[in-house]
């Protein structure tokens, strides 16, 4: 464990370096998905208004499936952090192994759920017959292809969890490059339409998974190893990655739940304000990707020093990334306000959709701070042990503040699209409230490393 001793006492000597070590790949990662999604929903935005007004309906169930990912993802990369903190290399290959058997099967079965049920469930989440119908086109293949998302996601979260970001990165950004260019080959050359970008991305993450697996398999300085004794799944490192993983999944899902009524809320105001509302939603991504990429990054770290028993690093960490999180949201939502017409125009040139889109960031521009420091205090809540205070917490952003006080102000009162918008911004200030609570409870007024010390086998018996 030569190699990952080396890199843990470096991350030890300078814990606030370890941060960006590991977040500032992340964080490009994370701009150049954002950047992607700009130039494909540039291309799709060609396709008409309806085809924008597709997209942002099957993202709420596509965001279902990225949040599960990601989720069960963190378990894995929290485990693997934590046993590095601990220098416990065989732990950390058998949670590496046991991920492959558990991508596959969670991707067997999203793919049959959403076959199955995809497409009643799009014609209710708002839009018109047509728009459903485009969006249907689209949702099939990329459900039906899960299996590659999900192996090959768990594959990146591994290398994540022992502190290389900078892999992933690369092999991030020449899959994006085959992306962009199978694009406009799909999408117009053979005359798919939207079902075209759902088959450049199958194939893009086909080839990410092929990579993934040749790196993992030969390549000599990874610290997590894939071995054969490894492969066939564990219960008890089943139940150690979905004991942190499923809140974490959770918390993503009841998101995007929230989002499905708040689409369907918007859409009582018809296809432009439901194409606005997505075009906003790539808005709030350049501004929060920074932000996210950074909260993602600390869990590695914070899971290590956890794992280390170093509560003091915890906690220095813990503080330094919520300031630089709050400031970069603050400082990139601003610009993003005041650049908000020519970026919108960047995905459609309808001038209602555009004006329904910037009264949308009035609202937003004073949400982002907060979202910050929500995102990020949920992160470190999950790299010492805790997902399912972040669970709670969306939960209430949500369900008690964000789709009442819409669906209230709309459907009751009849109030304009600020309703919705006022729902969110309340929302997201009250679970930065919350969270920043939760901080100081868990994190600075108790040991925050306590859970990071059990071994797999105390987390499956459920010792405290």
């Amino acid at each position: 464990m030569a190699h990952g001793t080396d890199r843990l006492d470096e991350f030890l000597r300078r814990p606030q370096r370890a941060v960006w070590v590991i977040a500032l790949p992340m964080m490009a990662g994370m701009i150049l998905q954002v950047l992607f999604n700009v130039v494909e929903t540039a291309f799709v935005g060609r396709l008409g208004h309806e085809a924008l007004a597709a997209m942002t309906v099957v993202f709420p169930l596509l965001f279902s499936m990225i949040s599960l990912v990601n989720g069960i993802g963190s378990g894995v990369t929290v485990l693997v952090a934590q046993a590095i903190g601990r220098r416990d290399q065989e732990e950390a290959e058998r949670v590496g192994g046991t991920s492959i058997a558990l991508g596959l099967g969670l991707g067997l079965a999203i793919a049959a759920l959403g076959a199955l049920c995809g497409r009643p469930l799009i014609a209710r989440l708002g839009g018109s017959t047509a728009v459903a119908d485009l969006g249907w086109s689209l949702f099939l293949i990329l459900v039906l292809t899960s299996p590659l998302l999900f192996v090959s996601a768990f594959l990146r979260f591994v290398l994540m969890g022992e502190g290389d970001t900078r892999t992933p990165l690369l092999v991030f950004v020449g899959i994006t490059l085959v992306n962009v260019s199978l694009d406009p080959i799909f999408i117009f050359g053979l005359g798919l339409g939207i079902a075209g970008a759902a088959v450049a991305a199958a194939i893009s993450q086909a080839l990410m998974l092929l990579v993934f697996l040749y790196l993992m398999l030969w390549r000599r300085r990874n610290l997590v190893k894939l071995r054969a004794r490894h492969l066939w799944p564990r219960w008890s490192t089943v139940r150690a990655v979905l004991t942190i993983g499923v809140p974490a999944s959770l918390a993503q899902l009841t998101m995007s739940i929230g989002f499905m009524f708040l689409n369907r809320a918007v859409g009582s105001f018809g296809d432009q304000a439901l194409a606005a509302f997505g075009v906003g939603a790539r808005i709030d991504n350049i501004v929060g990707m920074p932000v996210l990429g950074l909260a993602a990054g600390s869990v590695a770290a914070i899971g290590m020093f956890a794992g280390a028993g170093r509560a003091d690093l915890v906690r220095d960490v813990s503080w330094y990334t919520l300031r630089w999180a709050t400031g970069i949201a603050t400082v990139i939502g601003v610009l993003a306000f005041a650049a908000s017409v020519p970026i919108m125009h960047v995905f459609t040139s309808d001038q209602p959709t555009i004006a329904i889109g910037r009264h949308y960031l009035r609202y937003m521009v004073f949400a982002y701070p907060a979202f910050a420091v929500a995102m990020v205090a949920s992160r470190i809540l999950l790299g010492i042990g805790y997902p399912n205070v972040s669970l709670a917490i969306i939960a209430v952003r949500l369900f008690v503040f964000a789709v009442p006080i819409a669906y209230v102000s709309v459907f009751l009162f009849g109030a304009p699209l600020d309703g919705i918008w006022a729902g969110l911004l309340s929302g997201t200030v009250v679970a930065a409230v919350a969270s920043a609570l939760c901080l100081r409870w868990l994190v600075w007024r108790r040991d925050p490393t306590v859970r990071a010390g059990r071994k797999l086998s105390l987390v499956e018996t459920g010792t405290t």
